[in-house]
């Protein structure tokens, strides 16, 4: 017998796990007169959350067999919402009895599902309801002056007194804030102003996780209306994502927006805050996405389905992921460690280029790989012949074994039938009734016909990448989860050219073309057939390097560098940069123009991320460049 007890939050009382447990067992020695085991699942969580370990593992209980029993306070202890019914459901199917108490629902007796369906229905209509009152309650104690939140720096609260008129202004940050919003108004960043308060030992609000000031946390301060007095109520609601129960944060209908003025807690004057608000989103305005007809384009979608290859890319200076950024309406990537000032790494790339000229080159690494499709072919249709050998060997001893269980299952039965038997031997017939079970299963599988190899086509696939690459944005999701099957490994790190010049990137990836196989049983393949690695330079050469093989030969032929130039339609001075170029190659041994730096470029215009007070370089863990 499997017991299930649950509790909502972290909040309410652990006994009640146990009360639940004591009650399921009264009822159970009420019932039922023989002996039982009970097992239980006890969890802390929302039963609206689908994707709990514990309801997953009950569903998992119920599919083993093992029980025939399932038992519960109500169907709510379960989980809530249609699937509770649907769990109802599976245990009918799997031949376990559900029982819940309060809902006086049990699978065993006709017409259950009317009980499921009116119980489903009553937790469903009761969460509704409790939210609603909860709601409404905090509605009605913000409007008189209740419902205080957490604090931010430069507040207290009075001992004793409730309510906003409890809340107090701390006199000593009349100045800091002041100079706070004066530093903005100067032009200052958030950065800036956190710099400012750390290098004067300002200690963070009494609700601040953080120890120092950061960026993230100034900028949420300073939007904060509670510094010219106003204090909000509804601005962001909790919505049910129905697909998992768990909820999201969003923005709420603006009707819903309660607002209270206070002027004992005014820091900055209104139209001193309003003025700056204004001038920051001019400022950002640059940063932020366009969207579509005025909605954003990435409203209700997870970072997982950020266009390729943000959230995929790694830095190949400290190891962590490139983020997708925004300069004047054109998606770029950066190192996300750089943007915390833990990786020197602050060299930027356009977005969708970097993602061209990668789908590019792995298009043309296809195009490279004629014979790849029958190798690979006959790869797997060798494995599959001796995984079906293997299979076909082991039938006769499945044959052999469940004709041996069926016959002690007649005979136990028998057994059963003429002399009467307790709960032993019924214990005995389900458990080699799940065994058998289990036999003919394998039995069936090895038996099995053999399989037809899945694997689409080198052709295909460069047809299918080929059609992608016609999207300008690149933002197909179906491009994504292609890319993630079979770019194992993609890193972008700096490189300069040996003569000194801009710093760019260049990409290192791995491809394992044996990712697309459909059929996950089949072991791996040979190294050599799937796995390619690549470098790619994700930007446009300058004249110089272009230039540079085509002057290299006219110069071998004696031309002169102005006629050089002419012929090249380019300047003399690049003639002479390319032939300077290769000068400083030969003296460093090089065959590649380009050299990949591994340490922070002391003289760079750009490049000066590290020279900030706050930086301090913080590889991952398997990184070891500095």
């Amino acid at each position: 017998m499997l017991a299930i007890t649950r509790i909502s939050t972290e909040h309410q009382d652990v006994r009640s796990l146990d009360e639940q447990a004591l009650l399921i067992r009264q009822f159970m020695e009420r019932s039922y007169s023989g002996p039982f085991n009970l097992e239980e699942i006890r969890s802390q969580g929302s039963g609206e959350r689908l994707d709990r370990a514990e309801f997953l593992e009950a569903q998992e209980r119920v599919r083993s067999r093992q029980f025939d029993v399932v038992c519960s306070e109500d169907l709510a202890r379960i989980c809530r919402r249609a699937d509770a019914f649907r769990f109802a459901e599976l245990c009918e199917d799997f031949g376990v009895r559900l029982i819940t108490i309060n809902d006086r629902l049990d699978t065993a007796t006709d017409g259950w599902r009317d009980s499921a369906f009116l119980s489903t229905w009553h937790h469903e209509r009761s969460n509704l309801e409790t939210s609603q009152r909860i709601k409404r309650t905090l509605r009605g104690r913000f409007q008189t002056g209740g419902v205080v939140p957490c604090l931010i720096a430069g507040y207290r609260r009075v001992p004793g007194v409730e309510g906003e008129a409890g809340l107090q202004k701390i006199a000593e940050w009349e100045p800091i804030y002041d100079q706070w919003f004066r530093i903005l108004e100067e032009g200052g960043s958030f950065a800036e102003v956190a710099d400012w308060l750390n290098e004067r030992h300002i200690s963070v609000g009494p609700a601040s996780r953080g120890t120092s000031w950061t960026g993230t946390m100034v900028g949420r301060i300073t939007r904060n209306p509670l510094l010219k007095g106003i204090r909000q109520r509804n601005v962001r609601e909790s919505r049910r994502i129905n697909s998992t129960g768990q909820h999201r944060s969003v923005r709420a209908d603006p009707s819903q927006l309660l607002v209270r003025n206070c002027p004992h807690l005014v820091f900055i004057a209104p139209d001193r805050f309003d003025r700056l608000m204004r001038r920051i989103d001019e400022i950002n305005a640059m940063y932020r996405r366009q969207g579509t007809d005025g909605r954003d384009s990435r409203e209700g979608l997870p970072r997982s389905r950020t266009p390729w290859p943000a959230q995929h890319a790694k830095c190949g200076i400290c190891g962590r992921i490139l983020y997708r950024t925004q300069s004047k309406s054109i998606p770029m990537l950066q190192c996300s460690g750089a943007q915390a000032y833990k990786c020197w790494n602050a060299v930027t790339v356009n977005a969708n280029v970097a993602a061209r000229k990668i789908l590019e080159a792995i298009l043309r690494k296809l195009r490279e790989l004629p014979e790849f499709d029958s190798l690979l072919l006959q790869n797997i249709r060798q494995q599959l012949q001796a995984s079906s050998e293997a299979d076909h060997s082991r039938v006769p001893t499945l044959v052999s074994e469940i004709e041996d269980l069926r016959r002690r299952m007649r005979n136990l039965s028998l057994e059963v039938a003429e002399n009467g038997g307790n709960e032993t031997y019924r214990a005995t017939l389900r458990e080699l009734q799940g065994i058998l079970d289990l036999k003919t299963e394998e039995l069936s599988h090895r038996s099995a016909p053999p399989r037809e190899v899945l694997f689409p086509t080198l052709r295909s696939l460069e047809h299918h990448l080929q059609n992608l690459l016609a999207d300008p944005e690149l933002d197909d999701p179906e491009l994504a989860r292609i890319l993630h099957r079979f770019v194992n490994r993609l890193e972008f790190y700096p490189i300069q050219a040996c003569n000194g010049g801009a710093i760019e990137l260049r990409a290192h990836l791995e491809i394992r073309l044996d990712q697309l196989q459909l059929d996950s049983d089949l072991h791996q393949l040979p190294a050599e057939i799937t796995t390619h690695s690549m470098e790619v330079d994700l930007f446009d050469y300058p004249a110089q390097i272009r230039i540079r093989s085509e002057a290299l030969r006219l110069t071998a032929e004696r031309w002169k560098q102005r006629d050089i130039a002419r012929h090249l339609g380019t300047h003399q001075a690049t003639v002479q940069r390319a032939i300077s170029l290769e000068r400083a190659m030969q003296n460093l041994g090089l065959s590649d123009p380009y050299i990949r730096l591994t340490q922070a470029p002391q003289n760079d215009s750009k490049i000066r991320r590290h020279l900030h007070p706050r930086y301090s370089f913080e590889p991952l863990a398997e990184r070891t460049a500095a």
